[in-house]
């Protein structure tokens, strides 16, 4: 179908040669495609005797009547039904219709996805799941000789510093004693599972306050340009700027045991890795006090990074600060966005675009399923889950023998990433190579729609058992025939059923499809139209995947259009001579006539044959000359 698509469109094309540099195709196959197709629709029309301009396509399959596409789809299943494969979806989405991809290999940014994914069309973020301790320690003659008003100000320096890394939830323990819980209001406010564990193990003091940002004016050096001094309460210094940016933060504070702070980092590490606290990133600090100086433990989780020295420095208000930092593993996944620019009623609700891409890209490897990315003059290359893999084991499966089959990856059916884990995705092979162990590699793949009934119908209706895709053997015993023909029916819900759980309401669809292959056989093998065959195929396929009502003209027979159109052409044949084509018969014969070389009609004049012949046969007959015959 999309090679009908493309061939519509160049056949259209005023300019040829420019619509092949735009799309990017062989000017030379394309050629010999089209003329290919010519030839093939003027010898069936040769065989069918009929007109070859009823064999041409008015509208491509993208503006066609869903119906037919959909009888396209069935007739494949008929011609191809022993190469048929399937598919169960190997990679399940989130409940929000996103896809995370896992990413195994150095680290990356988001500049390095960029080169590949393009930001305005594929909606993604790069989420980093890690754990970093870094601990330390500090003078801190300050905090030994005043320790409230070192605790004050620490705090008012922690929260700017969280509020500028944009951190969902952290807390500072100063002395094993005194805690701070700082969480974003929003993130607060929307977290009712938040708001139950931290109330239910803590009996804090909640209070909301508004911080400011800084206005990037006056005296930005030092801590003031910097993290730890963005941000301050909306009391401390005048609102002399009316666009000040603005932040309110949640602040919960306590005094807790040993006890009940270790439960507490216990807790924040879940936080940290379940979806349904809504909390990306988690800073745990504690300081205490040794016998000569103050040590520090700081704990990043999830969507974290190493603070770095000087901001330590501006946190601790100590330029003595010594510090060690140990990274752990750091997960990092890929976050894609459902895609808006969805079709409507589109064949199977696919996955983002952009973890379609990456797994197109990540299989064209022969061994390993990676991406190689550019990261200044050196190279780095990231591997992502095998279950993304376009040929891997769980991929495509022969749906007779299990075996694997391997598709093209630049086919439709290779970035196919249904978002609907529970049904299977068949598809129906034009062109299969045998290889050992019962693989194979197809080409000319025709995506159905998704689940078992579709398919059940199609080989039902074809006298096709859809578990076994063997032929139906019916008797000509009545009796016999009825026995076995609910043997069949069973035998078919059982199959479908047990991957769909249909309702007992699509039952009649199975014995209408068995009725249709039964009143085919009756008909034989006549070329004729029938519109009621087409009517009643419809019908019980209507609803399955979407409607499929009649079209319009769809009981017009192939033989009476033909009919019709060389009636016109017979009228056309008796028009009267314009002055010019009775000045050119003038120069003949009056008792010569002219034929087509292409369809052997006659003309009573050469004019009028040679208007005929530039639309004959595709054209094909146009540079040659009409065939004079004395009457």
């Amino acid at each position: 179908m999309a090679i009908s698509n493309l061939l519509f469109d160049y056949c259209k094309s005023r300019k040829k040669d420019q619509f092949c540099r735009v799309n990017r195709l062989s000017g030379i196959r394309m050629r010999h495609l089209s003329s290919t197709v010519k030839n093939i629709q003027s010898r069936v029309a040769e065989c069918l005797d009929i007109c070859p301009e009823l064999l041409e396509m008015n509208n491509p399959f993208y503006e066609m009547h869903p119906t037919k596409v959909a009888l396209l789809r069935i007739i494949q299943i008929w011609l191809f039904y022993d190469t048929m494969m399937v598919q169960i979806p190997p990679f399940p989405c989130n409940h929000d219709k996103s896809v995370t991809i896992s990413l195994d290999g150095p680290q990356v940014q988001r500049s390095h996805l960029e080169q590949i994914l393009d930001p305005d069309t594929h909606a993604f973020h790069l989420d980093n799941r890690g754990r970093i301790l870094q601990q330390g320690f500090f003078d801190g003659s300050e905090f030994k000789s005043d320790l409230g008003n070192y605790i004050e100000t620490f705090t008012l320096r922690f929260i700017s510093y969280m509020l500028e890394k944009e951190v969902d939830f952290s807390f500072c323990c100063v002395g094993g004693k005194f805690l701070n819980i700082i969480v974003p209001t929003a993130v607060w406010e929307n977290s009712q599972l938040l708001r139950d564990t931290i109330i239910g193990m803590l009996g804090a003091r909640i209070k909301t306050v508004v911080f400011q940002g800084s206005t990037g004016s006056g005296n930005q050096r030092g801590v003031r340009g910097r993290a730890c001094g963005a941000w301050y309460p909306e009391s401390v210094r005048s609102n002399a700027h009316a666009h000040i940016p603005t932040k309110s933060v949640t602040i919960l504070s306590s005094e807790v045991t040993k006890q009940a702070l270790s439960l507490l980092k216990k807790e924040a590490e879940i936080m940290s890795s379940n979806s349904n606290y809504s909390i990306k990133s988690v800073v745990c600090t504690e300081i205490k006090e040794t016998k000569k100086k103050v040590a520090f433990v700081i704990t990043s989780l999830g969507d974290c990074r190493e603070i770095a020295k000087i901001d330590l420095v501006d946190l601790f208000a100590d330029t003595q600060v010594q510090s060690t930092a140990y990274v752990e593993r750091l997960k990092q996944s890929i976050i894609f966005e459902p895609d808006d620019n969805a079709r409507n009623s589109p064949l199977i609700a696919d996955g983002p675009e952009g973890a379609r891409l990456l797994s197109v890209l990540a299989s064209e490897r022969r061994k390993d399923n990676f991406i190689r990315l550019q990261n200044g003059n050196d190279e780095i290359d990231i591997n992502i889950p095998r279950t993304l893999s376009i040929n891997g084991k769980k991929r495509w499966k022969r749906k007779s023998g299990n075996g694997t089959v391997y598709v093209q990856e630049n086919s439709v059916c290779s970035a196919v990433l249904p978002l609907d884990g529970e049904k299977e995705l068949f598809a129906c092979c034009a062109n299969t190579l045998e290889l050992r162990g019962g693989a194979c590699k197809v080409e000319g793949v025709t995506l159905l729609p998704p689940g078992r009934l579709f398919c059940c119908l199609a080989l039902l209706s074809f006298g096709i058992n859809p578990r076994t895709c063997s032929a139906l053997s019916l008797s000509n015993d009545d009796e016999k025939n009825d026995d076995e023909l609910d043997k069949t029916v069973q035998d078919a819900l059982s199959w479908t059923r047990f991957s769909n759980g249909i309702e007992h309401s699509d039952e009649w669809r199975v014995k209408e499809a068995l009725k249709f292959h039964i009143g085919c056989i009756e008909i034989g093998e006549t070329l004729e139209c029938q519109p009621e065959k087409i009517k009643s195929l419809c019908a019980f396929f209507d609803g399955v995947n979407g409607p499929m009502d009649v079209w319009k003209g769809y009981d017009t027979s192939l033989t009476d259009v033909n009919a019709s159109l060389r009636r016109k052409s017979k009228v056309q044949k008796r028009v009267v001579p314009t002055k010019r084509q009775k000045n050119t018969r003038d120069q003949h014969d009056s008792n010569t006539t002219f034929i087509c070389p292409g369809c052997n009609d006659a003309f009573p004049a050469i004019d009028v044959c040679k208007d005929h012949m530039q639309s004959c046969c595709f054209g094909l007959v146009r540079d040659k000359e009409p065939i004079p015959k004395a009457s």
